[in-house]
């Protein structure tokens, strides 16, 4: 009995706890270099993953009669919801069945492929598998272990024994605008600019010939070609490396002189694993594709997946592309099926966020063919959802009425703040004013006013005077002259501007010699080196040249796209605009040449009114209020000036940090009401909630921050959430944070968008705040200065942090399982917020009576935060909304420095609480 007293004590479930979120942040790592499913066979399906969530399980169970929490309602629905979430998810994980069926337009299939796979060894009549690739597999004298997995493996040329076998040859050509590859057969050519590229063939013309000798491959040539800086000979042996000639170069990816094909773990999109074969003492490297075999002498090596047959047909009638206004830009997906089962025939649409329950699977919109003839659908058996759903239930009713507990209330008094916010603005009567409000569609296919566009095309140009875009930007349509003369382009780089003999500003004339382009032979020499090698110079000239580009489009009127078509809006330079509409614009430019000699504008406004007079008969467009509320978000950058008030009132309240006065409660709480109607006019004009990319969730948390000094009142943690309010609005607006409003991708629209990312964003202000409390505690032991109440107040902070925490990703865990069929897919990003979840449950239950080891626990904590929110995105891969596309172990050095001033600030702290 003492045995089961230690190991399902509290203590010992605190140490589950912190093993388990160890092993979930190293497989977040592992997956991001080796794949899912590597980390899935060494940690998420490995039997002591499984161990530990039993022992946390059994833990749970035994807390909640060894510490009676029957009686305490709220804390025993909270862990008892824990029981009913693990029952059903083993329900789920051990007897459902998980997969997709892939369908073509007029086609029917009855067959779904698992998403679980197995590697299998047969020998003769004897098989062995294994679903876990972590794990080994031996039959008789030889065994397979399990090496490397791809998701991006294909067919590849190697070399080959066979003097039967063909050659090859593999070139990569650089130009200015890119690359390109391209494979040379024997005895043929390929013209590249003015010159023939032949493998075995002589030209008459400009040539490039590579042939065969003694088993080598050779050049031949009349071209003038460096190599290495130094002009080569007519005729010279064919090595590794770049091969320039005057317009562009070239390289040798691949040369073999007998070739066969292969499988590559990479230049693919197919599935495969690295495996190693060994029979007694001979081994070997295998690749094998998912449900592939190979053939070793009496062995056979399978990579398969299981499948589940139906007992009816799912046929396609129609698969719908659904984009924002007839762009390319996805606004939403469907399946238009037929179910037919024996003799009725069942007409419905799956789509995302709309799922179909036939016969006790579930289908969803997963994906579908480039060509948009078919369509993925993910299916799902699910036999644990009942004990699931209730043990969310369960969790959810016990947060809530923990917010209410005697002891909650004691440590604090709840806020409630309702508002209602409308205004309207008058603009000037003045032509750029008036221009200001006709709607365009933009580069990304929204729909916003001429002022917002001008203020993003300036920003992506590098204006001087950002404030005074749509005036620039109209100069640009309008005036030659000035398109040449004015200073718009920054040039950042000082080599760069050395070559370009430019100021830091530099005009598009800056660019042409006549009519040769400066930077053509930079680019080239930059394309040539590969992304992976750009440096300071190399990354500023990309970008300023494509600022001349948009300069040129800006002038050019190509990039203003304002005459209805159906239910788009194109460029009046179009071929297919109406001779109508294409009247109203020549009107209009009529009206500003004469407009510039008078400087009359009347005509001008009229024939521009005519053209926004057409939008508004257009019902795809905003609505005139949606148009007025951006310019007005824009015009007043409303977020920034927003970070200003906030820092003029957190200076004002160091003031008042030791006084009773209410002043400072009162304004945080004007601008707390001002910036929550911001971000719902930020809603209002982009249509949906704006929690969709990090600029908008970095304004949310400034206001959760906010919302936490309110909660607890006190001056001095008010100051502390203003000043934390003031850093996170700064961050929002660096310059590799877009501020654009961007419309909304097909996955992300769902009601549950908004209550899941406001609950997780919410709680960082806590955790936020009780990280600031805890420097202060640590600040004030440096000092030997008292801060009583510094532990029932990082305690509280935390507390409603893992609150809103759990609610906010066991809620995403429903919406994941109503939208795709799954409730966890141990992506990165909901990976690192239930190792959040994880670290704070355990400072929440630790008992301690250090106030330095509680006071340093919850400083360090909020690194889990930091990683969740921000080290995901730039260190991981993940599927979340503006989560990483690839790993990148890089650290910049201002966070390796603010993390050792931040370790050296502890030990200080450490040494000086023992004198």
């Amino acid at each position: 009995m003492k045995i089961i007293n230690k190991i399902f004590s509290l203590k010992f479930s605190l140490f589950y706890m912190f093993i388990f979120a160890f092993l979930c942040m190293i497989a977040t790592f592992i997956e991001s270099k080796n794949g899912t499913a590597y980390a899935n066979s060494l940690i998420y399906n490995a039997w002591y993953f499984y161990l530990i969530m039993i022992l946390l399980f059994l833990s749970t169970i035994f807390c909640i009669f060894k510490y009676k929490l029957y009686k305490n309602l709220s804390l025993f629905l909270i862990h008892s919801s824990f029981i009913f979430i693990f029952i059903g998810a083993v329900l789920t994980h051990f007897f459902g069945f998980e997969g997709v069926i892939h369908l073509r337009v007029d086609n029917k299939a009855n067959e779904i492929k698992s998403t679980k796979t197995k590697l299998i060894l047969k020998h003769n009549d004897e098989i062995i598998s294994t679903d876990n690739l972590n794990e080994s597999l031996k039959l008789n004298n030889a065994s397979l272990k399990f090496l490397d997995f791809s998701n991006e493996a294909g067919l590849t040329k190697v070399k080959s024994d066979n003097l039967n076998d063909p050659s090859y040859l593999k070139l990569r050509f650089n130009f200015a605008s890119g690359y390109s590859d391209v494979e040379i057969n024997y005895n043929d050519c390929l013209l590249v600019g003015k010159t023939n590229f032949c493998f075995n063939k002589t030209s008459l013309n400009n040539y490039v010939n590579f042939y065969i000798k003694d088993n080598e491959f050779y050049v031949a040539t009349n071209e003038k070609i460096k190599f290495l800086n130094q002009i080569l000979d007519f005729d010279f042996k064919l090595k590794d490396g770049i091969y320039t000639l005057d317009d562009f170069s070239f390289s040798a990816l691949n040369y073999l002189v007998h070739s066969k094909d292969a499988l590559s773990m990479s230049g693919g999109n197919l599935q495969a694993i690295k495996v190693e074969f060994k029979i007694g003492s001979s081994k070997e490297n295998l690749i094998l594709a998912l449900n592939d075999s190979i053939k070793i002498n009496d062995y056979e090596i399978l990579w398969s997946q299981e499948s589940l047959k139906l007992d009816f047909d799912v046929y396609l009638k129609r698969f719908n592309l659904i984009t924002y206004a007839n762009s390319n830009s996805p606004k939403d997906y469907e399946s238009e099926i037929v179910i037919i089962d024996k003799d009725k025939n069942i007409h419905t649409k799956i789509a995302m966020n709309k799922v179909l329950d036939y016969k006790g699977i579930r289908y969803f919109q997963h994906s579908y063919d480039e060509d948009l003839k078919g369509s993925i659908l993910s299916a799902n058996k699910d036999l644990g959802k009942t004990p699931t759903y209730i043990g969310y239930f369960l969790l959810f009713l016990g947060c809530f009425l923990n917010l209410f507990s005697k002891k909650t209330i004691s440590y604090f008094k709840a806020l409630s703040l309702v508002f209602l916010v409308f205004f309207s603005t008058n603009l000037r009567a003045n032509h750029i004013d008036n221009l200001n409000t006709l709607i365009i569609q933009d580069y990304n296919d929204r729909f916003l006013p001429f002022y917002s566009y001008s203020k993003n095309l300036c920003n992506k140009i590098g204006c001087p005077d950002i404030s005074n875009a749509s005036s620039e930007i109209f100069r640009l349509i309008s005036d030659v002259n000035y398109v040449n003369e004015a200073r718009l382009i920054k040039v950042k780089n000082p080599k760069l501007r050395e070559f370009l003999n430019c100021e830091k500003q530099a005009k598009f004339s800056d660019f042409y010699e006549g009519s040769s382009y400066k930077l053509k032979d930079e680019l080239k020499k930059t394309y040539a080196k590969g992304e992976a090698n750009f440096n300071d110079y190399d990354k500023d000239l990309i970008r300023v040249d494509e600022s001349v580009n948009i300069l040129y489009l800006i002038f050019t009127g190509e990039l203003f796209k304002i005459l209805p078509n159906e239910n788009h809006l194109q460029s009046p330079f179009a071929n297919n605009v109406s001779l109508e509409n294409q009247k109203l614009v020549n009107d209009y430019l009529s009206a500003l040449l004469i407009a510039k000699k008078t400087n009359n504008y009347d005509e001008a406004n009229i024939a521009l009114e005519k053209i926004k007079n057409l939008q508004k008969m257009q019902d795809f467009l905003p609505s005139e209020n949606q148009i007025k509320a951006e310019i007005f978000l824009n015009k007043y950058d409303v977020f920034y000036n927003l970070c200003l008030a906030y820092l003029i009132l957190f200076f004002i309240s160091l003031f008042f940090i030791n006084k009773r006065s209410k002043i400072i409660f009162y304004l945080s709480s004007i601008l707390f009401v001002i910036h929550l109607a911001l971000i719902i006019t930020r809603g209002f004009v982009a249509g949906f909630a704006p929690l969709s990319n990090t600029y908008e969730s970095l304004i949310y948390i400034a206001l959760s921050s906010v919302f936490a000094g309110l909660v607890f009142r006190k001056n001095l943690l008010l100051s502390l959430c203003l000043l934390l309010s003031v850093a996170v609005l700064m961050t929002a607006h660096l310059n590799d944070i877009n501020p654009q409003i961007t419309n909304l991708i097909p996955v992300l629209n769902s009601p549950y968008l908004s209550i899941h990312v406001s609950l997780i964003t919410a709680s960082y202000g806590f955790f936020a705040l009780s990280a600031l409390i805890a420097f202060v505690k640590l600040v004030c032991i440096i000092i030997k200065r008292p801060y009583e109440k510094a532990l029932i107040q990082m305690h509280l902070a935390n507390l409603l942090g893992l609150l809103l925490l759990i609610c906010g990703n066991f809620l995403g865990a429903i919406w994941a399982n109503e939208s795709w069929g799954r409730y966890w897919g141990w992506d990165s990003k909901e990976t690192w917020s239930l190792i959040s979840i994880l670290i704070y449950a355990i400072l929440v239950h630790l008992k301690l009576k250090s106030e330095l080891i509680k006071s340093l626990l919850s400083l360090w904590s909020f690194g889990s935060i930091l990683m969740t929110y921000f080290g995901v995105n730039y260190y991981l891969v993940g599927k979340h909304s503006y989560a990483g596309e690839q790993s990148n172990f890089n650290s910049p050095s201002w966070l390796i420095i603010s993390v050792l001033v931040l370790l050296i600030f502890s030990l200080v702290a450490v040494f000086r609480s023992k004198k």
